[in-house]
């Protein structure tokens, strides 16, 4: 971990804040119409709700996470990838052997603000080298892999602070202004996914310097905007959950530095009802939602602190306190989520485990390690720059709880008791992850023992090894194969789900989720969660089609996350299960029938975080099964 970077704030920053951002963040300017005719947010009475709540909730105990912390952070990365910079000023990939992607752009920027800081000549150079390396690279659309969409935002964040901080000489800001404004949009690509709102996001700082018009702005958001679920999130193909939040973070930066034209009523409204359904959203742990690619990398949650510092700062100036508090508390919760994950060089692992980047363990097929380190490190410098530390921490949603919900566009349901919380997969990507209860999380206990996520296994084995390993039935069939099916292998086209009943109170929040599956022997799957700060309690019963041979439920059991192991034991008297790992255990208990088998099976499966084993509790001619899950702190 990098130690405390001494911070002397300079008349730069308010500069650099002062002439380009907008502090305006009323939720009404007026003269502009908005484009897009919006129907009310769905979750406006759960947000209503919570308010209340948060505004009667005790203090929760300070992270003692400052504005500095994020520059604690982004100065461990710079330290450790500075001695990867070629003659050239690129980043070389310590494992790729060569660029990757936006690495050196995004080095440029967080190498400059640590120069800035610390007084670093060195630095300054190195970021300087990075800098007109990859500038080269944006004109002459030689950008790594193709990436030239995400150049532009570091390099103009990096440009600014040149100019506003007097890094370089005048003459070779004017340089540099004369490629800025040489440089058409043709070398951006995939216009239509998030990439084209990324590409955005640059494109409007370059025309706030004067380098361009908005025009490609403006289609970009006449094109994106109207993908827009009503809960104010975005739907990438396959609606994995990162990015949902990664493009949001670029137009809530957009809309943060003063973007004035025809679709910014719209704007403010989505972006305003996606940082609300993003705080309910949130684990107690800091992290943001499974769900769909590039889940449980470490940019997830630095993006988080992006969208929670603005909205931080829009509330405060909306005089709504208790909700400023609330996003103050929710960015720090996402930080301190960063944080737990530095590798001993200062780098972080950018996936959450403790596996050797050499084996890329969980990772996807476009992840690595220089260009997942600084860009988290952008996006700590984003909320370093724009976050306001007069906000001081109160009590966040996800630790004051109290809601349950649904996101039909994004398949998912949360609910959250106290800082008990759960997500639970609709129908899930068959390519990531199980349908059915993935996460447990709690205040103060381990995350990785959840589970934090399920299995998606290809091949059935045996009777009794599974499709894919998610928390929820299960049931074998009367017939001469005594087919075995889950709950968790009903993934997208296979499955309908919906939520039912939902009473909600902040100590105890109760509701229904009825799957309808497409299986020639059961019709619904229907589950019964109460929630309370302590305890999870579910009764699952499903709705046969044909007689069934036998019900059991499967509770995976976190095994290793590459460095630290877990323990499992078994009562002899009762069928539970207990997990050990890290401090903390998970306790899981089939409370009826009582008398039903619970079973250790040992057999690991690979999941992005580690190992995962699996007990399974099975008993004959029932319909309905009662189990529970209590997850505590041991140290």
């Amino acid at each position: 971990m990098a130690s405390n970077v001494r911070i002397i704030l300079f008349a730069c920053l308010i500069v650099l804040l002062g002439t380009h951002v907008n502090p305006v963040y009323t939720s009404n300017l007026g003269g502009f119409s908005a484009p897009l005719s919006l129907a009310p947010y769905p979750l406006q009475d759960v947000v209503d709700v919570m308010l209340n709540n948060l505004a009667n909730a005790p203090a929760p105990a300070p992270t003692n996470l400052t504005r500095n912390s994020y520059l604690d952070t982004i100065a461990s990365i710079v330290k450790f990838f500075l001695p990867y910079q070629d003659a050239q000023g690129r980043i070389i990939d310590p494992y790729a052997k060569m660029e990757i992607q936006y690495a050196s752009p995004t080095y440029a920027l967080n190498s400059a603000l640590i120069a800035n800081w610390t007084h670093d000549s060195t630095l300054l150079k190195s970021s300087i080298a990075a800098f007109e390396s990859s500038l080269q690279e944006l004109k002459t659309k030689t950008c790594a892999q193709g990436h030239c969409n995400f150049y532009t935002l570091p390099l103009m964040l990096t440009y600014e602070l040149y100019i506003n901080c007097s890094l370089v000489p005048q003459a070779q800001i004017e340089t540099w202004a004369s490629i800025w404004r040489s440089m058409n949009t043709s070398v951006y690509i995939n216009l239509s996914s998030n990439w084209g709102i990324v590409a955005a996001g640059g494109e409007f700082l370059r025309y706030l310097h004067n380098f361009t018009d908005l025009s490609f702005v403006e289609l970009q958001l006449q094109q994106q905007l109207p993908k827009f679920s009503l809960e104010g999130m975005y739907p990438d193909p396959n609606t994995p959950m990162p990015y949902d939040i990664f493009p949001r973070h670029y137009l809530d930066m957009i809309l943060m530095r003063g973007y004035n034209g025809q679709y910014r009523d719209t704007m403010q409204e989505l972006l305003q009802r996606g940082a609300w359904t993003s705080a309910m959203m949130q684990s107690p742990l800091g992290e943001w939602p499974v769900g769909g690619r590039s889940s449980q990398h470490q940019w997830n949650e630095a993006c988080e602190t992006v969208i929670f510092e603005l909205y931080a700062s829009r509330m405060k100036a909306q005089k709504n306190n208790v909700a400023a508090s609330a996003f103050k508390r929710a960015a720090r919760l996402a930080l301190q989520s960063v944080q737990r994950w530095y590798q001993s060089g200062g780098d972080l692992y950018i996936v959450k485990n403790h596996f050797d980047p050499s084996l890329r363990f969980g990772y996807e097929e476009y992840s690595f390690l220089s260009q997942y380190n600084n860009l988290p490190g952008e996006m700590l410098a984003m909320s370093f720059l724009y976050g306001d530390e007069t906000i001081e921490e109160g009590p966040s949603f996800t630790e004051t709880g109290g809601y349950a919900f649904m996101l039909p566009m994004h398949h998912k349901i949360f609910g959250n008791a106290g800082g008990m919380y759960v997500e639970i997969e609709m129908a899930a990507d068959e390519n990531y992850d199980p349908t059915g209860l993935m996460r447990i999380h709690r205040t103060g206990v381990a995350s990785l023992i959840g589970p934090t996520e399920g299995v998606t296994i290809t091949k059935q084995a045996s009777p009794m090894t599974p499709v894919s390993l998610g928390l929820g039935v299960g049931w074998m069939m009367n017939d001469a194969a005594h087919t075995v099916q889950t709950l968790s292998q009903f993934t997208r086209g296979h499955v309908n789900a919906t939520i039912l009943n939902a009473s909600l109170s902040p100590k105890h929040v109760t509701f229904n989720v009825i799957y309808e599956i497409d299986s020639t022997a059961v019709r619904e799957v229907r589950e019964a969660y109460s929630i309370t700060p302590d305890i999870i309690n579910v009764t699952a019963s499903i709705v046969p089609k044909s007689t069934i041979e036998q019900l059991f439920v499967t509770f995976p059991t976190f095994m290793s996350d590459g460095i630290y192991d877990g323990v499992v034991s078994m009562s002899p008297n009762i069928p539970q299960g207990v997990v050990e790992f890290r401090g903390s255990k998970q306790t899981f208990t089939v409370t009826s029938p009582a008398s039903g088998d619970l079973a250790f099976y040992p057999e690991t499966y690979t999941s992005r975080n580690g190992y995962m084993a699996r007990l399974v509790g099975s008993s004959k001619n029932i319909t309905s099964v009662s189990y529970s899950m209590q997850p505590e702190a041991t140290v």
